[in-house]
């Protein structure tokens, strides 16, 4: 009985971490501000966009993004609104923001595609190897919250059918596989919500939201110039010094550009 009973209490504990991780997780995304002034900025956005005029419609849509409101919807509007004001690199970064909280969305994903065409610079991109695509992928399967939603339910239905197997003897053979897959299922989940989470939480990618950028040899504006890079092209940040961040291009190449020529994901 102590064993099942040590067992039980670890349960317990565990089942606690794990819903402070998912209250800590879900503050990441939780929406800020006044939501009546929120949802009347957004409507009079799109009230905008429908009268073609997509700069102001843009601005209103970056400034609830500014005040911290997370929404797929307002991403995916920001995104649209850019890409009809002629800001490519603004439109990436709202679709990519966008696809981001969707957990993968065609329509979304066919814009984003569409915006990606009109980059100036064409950079050929190196192979990814196919676990870390996989996995990349997978993440998209879900959203955030819905990865830790289905890691707590999954790790319940553990504990129950492992308590009833360690009270009931004999137990059926088949809770054996029951519990096998419902422990198989919670990892798969549990490392979801981690993966998505630490996507969320680390800002190393980034959008280049500024035309014609020199990237340099140096954090240094006096050093030489390596190439020009164009609006819309998204960066892998590996270093900061200062207002100078040092860029990877999905080639390889790397170099240092100014902070504010960039919006992190």
């Amino acid at each position: 009985m102590r064993i099942k009973a040590s067992i039980l209490s670890s349960y317990i504990v565990a089942s606690a971490c794990m819903l402070c991780f998912y209250k800590y997780a879900s503050s990441q995304s939780t929406e800020e501000g006044n939501p009546v002034s929120a949802q009347q900025i957004f409507e009079e956005a799109n009230q905008l966009y429908q009268k073609q005029q997509y700069d102001s419609a843009a601005h209103l849509y970056q400034q609830l993004a500014d005040e911290g409101y997370v929404n797929p919807e307002l991403y995916y509007n920001a995104g649209n609104a850019n890409y009809k004001a002629g800001r490519l690199g603004y439109a990436v970064y709202y679709f990519e923001k966008a696809l981001q909280q969707s957990g993968g969305n065609e329509v979304i994903e066919n814009n984003l595609a569409l915006a990606r065409q009109k980059i100036s610079s064409k950079i050929d991109q190196l192979p990814t190897l196919f676990f870390i695509r996989w996995w990349h992928n997978m993440l998209y399967f879900h959203q955030p919250n819905g990865w830790m939603a289905g890691s707590i339910i999954f790790f319940w239905l553990l504990i129950f059918f492992t308590g009833w197997r360690l009270l009931r003897k004999p137990a059926p053979r088949w809770t054996k596989w029951l519990v096998a897959l419902c422990a198989i299922l919670f990892c798969i989940y549990l490392s979801g919500a981690v993966g998505s989470w630490y996507h969320r939480s680390h800002h190393d990618l980034a959008i280049i939201v500024l035309p014609d950028e020199q990237m340099k040899a140096a954090p240094d504006s006096g050093s030489a110039d390596l190439l020009v890079i164009h609006e819309g092209l998204k960066v892998k940040i590996t270093d900061e010094v200062g207002p100078w961040r040092k860029i990877r291009l999905s080639d390889g190449k790397e170099g240092w550009v100014q902070a504010n020529c960039m919006l992190t994901l």
